[in-house]
């Protein structure tokens, strides 16, 4: 899954599968390629190309998060699932001045269904380590937080855990890795300025 990014407010993209990335709006390298040589001994050159890319960021919403996020599910598939620790999992507000907001939350279905109603067979929810926003039913409908949702993160590598829980229930057939090669589901969080 692919890291998505808008114009002021910033969407913030984490998509479950089976290995964790790093995040968002991040300086860093990747990939790592061996120099080509030609010639032998000591006339023996290497060339490699390095490609610099820049992204243009609104300093004010400057955050980052895992775009990929390892759950476990029993391989009975059926029982609760496993996720990370919010320490692990969550919001950081890389920016040096100002606190920011989680403003929303919006799931897309993958292999887990999209909870409807009492239904929760098969079903994932999201609870916020900080404030009071919880049991947000990742349903496929858009939530906005509002009043003492609204938990502010400060600047300078403030923080908002993640927690993910929920049931697996895949019928009678085992889970195996072959069953989970496509993600779980998709959560867009939407992060902005306090009002």
């Amino acid at each position: 899954m692919k890291l998505t990014k808008m114009a002021g407010a910033f969407a913030l993209t984490a998509a479950m599968a089976m290995t964790a990335v790093p995040a968002f709006a991040a300086v860093g390298v990747d990939n790592e390629e061996l120099f080509t040589t030609t010639g032998n001994g000591s006339n023996a050159t290497g060339t490699q190309t390095t490609v610099v890319e820049a992204e243009a960021v609104n300093t004010q919403l400057m955050a980052t998060i895992p775009t990929k996020v390892a759950i476990v599910i029993p391989s009975s598939g059926t029982g609760a699932i496993v996720a990370p620790q919010a320490s692990a999992y969550k919001i950081t507000n890389t920016g040096t001045s100002n606190a920011i907001q989680l403003k929303s939350v919006q799931s897309t279905a993958g292999l887990f269904s999209l909870s409807t109603g009492t239904d929760n067979a098969k079903s994932l929810a999201l609870k916020l380590d900080a404030g009071t926003w919880e049991g947000i039913a990742l349903d496929g409908s858009l939530k906005n937080a509002q009043g003492a949702n609204m938990v502010n993160i400060a600047a300078n590598n403030g923080t908002l855990g993640l927690r993910l829980y929920g049931n697996a229930n895949s019928g009678a057939t085992p889970l195996t890795s072959d069953n989970l090669t496509s993600a779980v589901m998709t959560i867009t969080y939407t992060i902005g300025l306090p009002a």
